[in-house]
């Protein structure tokens, strides 16, 4: 992390946990400003970059106290950070999802 800015650089975007605010550093279209816990699970993957991320650790970072349908909630959350990323499930850049 950048300790100046509170930015993660990745690829074309730089992310700032503390606003939730992506940024397209390639000289795209502007600032995003993600969902809490969209925002939540990038923090998450980007803290353990080129490693797999649990499930279970991923519940008890973005829904530690609730009994929310979790992978529904999770699903949502992914399609939603790989939308804002122009990602795609089939060919992906940044978020690879494995089988359990």
């Amino acid at each position: 992390m950048d300790p100046v800015r509170g930015a993660y650089p990745f690829g074309d975007f730089g992310f700032d946990p503390a606003s939730g605010e992506l940024t397209r550093t390639d000289g795209g279209s502007g600032v995003t400003r993600l969902q809490p816990q969209v925002a939540a699970l990038l923090t998450a993957l980007l803290e353990k970059p080129g490693t797999v991320v649990s499930r279970a650790d991923l519940q008890a970072r973005l829904w530690p106290d609730t009994t929310v349908d979790f992978d529904d909630g999770l699903n949502f959350c992914v399609r939603q950070l790989r939308l804002a990323l122009g990602d795609e499930a089939a060919a992906p850049r940044y978020v690879e999802t494995l089988a359990r």
